[in-house]
């Protein structure tokens, strides 16, 4: 039999390429991940608008200002850019051995599942506190203006060790 010709039989032939990259999962899929609410993606947004709006008929009105006046309008204007960014990319990861806040501009945070020992849900407003040392300092603060915040919560208090303590649950 030729080199190049077909095999008699299918099953002496080369094996066909499997795609195997379907079989690991990635990091992402180890993690449920919960973004902003579209309200606290436009908080900033409508905040900087109208400042622009406030400024354009103050420019209108008056004249040009002085550079002083002008760099000062540009610099508040840049730092709600900024915010609107911040808020727009912030997600929580919440996995089997970690919890992690992630944003664009800013350092990620993360605690190991395994050492929170207190979870604090704060009854006055939206997030969670969590605590390695029970007494001490908030290791990870999970603020407001999550997707699925129920669900958020639940999924942190199922991957944190049953001895830690659930605090302010109403």
């Amino acid at each position: 039999m030729d080199s190049r010709s077909e095999p008699e039989n299918p099953s002496e032939g080369p094996a066909p390429e499997e795609d195997v990259s379907g079989d690991l999962p990635s990091a992402e899929d180890a993690f449920r991940r919960f973004d902003t609410t579209g309200y606290y993606h436009s908080l900033p947004l409508y905040g900087g608008i109208g400042y622009f709006a406030t400024l354009l008929s103050d420019y209108t009105s008056k004249g040009t200002p002085g550079w002083g006046e002008l760099a000062f309008d540009f610099v508040l204007l840049g730092l709600f850019v900024l915010a609107f960014v911040d808020l727009s990319q912030r997600s929580v990861l919440v996995g089997e051995d970690e919890i992690r806040i992630v944003r664009l501009l800013w350092k990620d945070r993360a605690v190991p599942s395994g050492e929170v020992r207190r979870v604090h849900v704060p009854t006055t407003q939206e997030g969670l506190w969590l605590y390695t040392d029970p007494d001490g300092d908030v290791a990870l603060k999970i603020g407001a203006g999550h997707e699925d915040t129920d669900e958020l919560k639940e999924l942190v208090i199922r991957q944190i060790p049953s001895s830690a303590e659930v605090t302010g649950l109403g």
